[in-house]
């Protein structure tokens, strides 16, 4: 009730493409099914995938039933059919005597009331996906339920006929519950019309905000675009206080740093340090007599020796 069921019918319907290695474009999808474009579809598509916990193998009977059906047509081969008393499960079917005619027949009927009778119970809920296809295929041909069952576990194994008794009586169960609820068949105009009146009041109850599921996503990305700005500058934020932290506790312990000028260096210096180039605050001497070093006149010990 709180999201629309028509787009997540939609959504989940790609899905199942996807997770059934179906490979369909999503262009292409949207031109199968009218007034659908592609952010309809893909805008329910994470918070669809979120409530399945990202686990899209859904083990469903739909597989068990081709799985079993292929099994069952590799051991009749060209067999002759089973007896059967009962006429109508015959009908329709050409060649009647053919073995795998029946078993296609079987699957056409099990794959409808998986669709149907399956959906619209509670037996998801009781039984394991492999059960719940033994029980459909019972719903079509209970004979041949039976003819495999006894080869699959024949009685001279040990054991075997109690487990064909236990997988034969869980099957029952399951299909009498699948067998309280008719086959859905082609609906008439008075079913319509009822229908139509039902999907105006589930409009009405349904929550406005959520109606538009693309409209949704966008904002949910608007948001999520705004808090990791927000995250984003919460850390530049956080690394300029370290930043301010380190430096007040290295002042602390090694004093503030000196000036350029060198003003506040505690050995001297400071300006005066700028006349070290010309030798003027030589202690040693020196300043402008060093420049007359040529003639001796800047040597504490007089000048050089003359030359003979």
């Amino acid at each position: 009730m709180s999201y629309p069921p028509i787009p997540i019918l939609k959504t989940c319907l790609f899905l199942g493409c996807k997770a059934e290695h179906y490979n369909l474009p999503l262009s292409h999808f949207c031109r199968e099914l009218s007034k659908t474009t592609p952010e309809d579809v893909l805008g329910p598509e994470f918070l669809l995938t979120q409530s399945l916990k990202f686990n899209l193998d859904v083990r469903h009977p739909f597989r068990a039933l081709e799985g079993g059906v292929m099994e069952v047509m590799s051991i009749v081969g060209g067999a002759p059919a089973l007896p059967s008393d009962d006429d109508d499960a015959m009908e329709g079917v050409e060649g009647g005597s053919d073995m795998e005619d029946r078993v296609r027949t079987a699957h056409g009927r099990a794959r409808e009331s998986l669709k149907t009778q399956a959906l619209l119970t509670d037996v998801y809920f009781h039984y394991t996906p492999s059960q719940i296809m033994l029980a459909s295929l019972y719903l079509a041909d209970a004979e041949l339920v039976q003819w495999y069952l006894n080869l699959k576990f024949p009685d001279h194994i040990p054991s075997g006929s109690e487990m064909r008794q236990k997988v034969l009586s869980t099957a029952q169960s399951c299909a009498q519950m699948m067998a309280s609820v008719r086959p859905l068949v082609a609906l008439g105009d008075d079913q319509m019309r009822e229908l139509k009146v039902l999907n105006k009041k589930l409009r009405r109850c349904q929550d406005p905000e959520k109606a538009d599921m693309a409209k949704l996503k966008q904002e949910r990305q608007e948001k999520r675009g705004a808090m990791d700005r927000e995250e984003e500058e919460r850390k530049a934020k956080k690394r300029k206080m370290e930043k301010e932290v380190l430096g007040k506790e290295g002042e602390a312990l090694f004093g503030k740093p000196l000036k350029k000028d060198g003003s506040d260096d505690p050995f001297g210096g400071g300006p005066s340090r700028a006349l070290m180039k010309d030798g003027g605050d030589d202690p040693f001497g020196g300043g402008p007599l060093r420049e007359n070093r040529q003639n001796g006149g800047g040597y504490l010990f007089g000048g050089p020796l003359p030359q003979k």
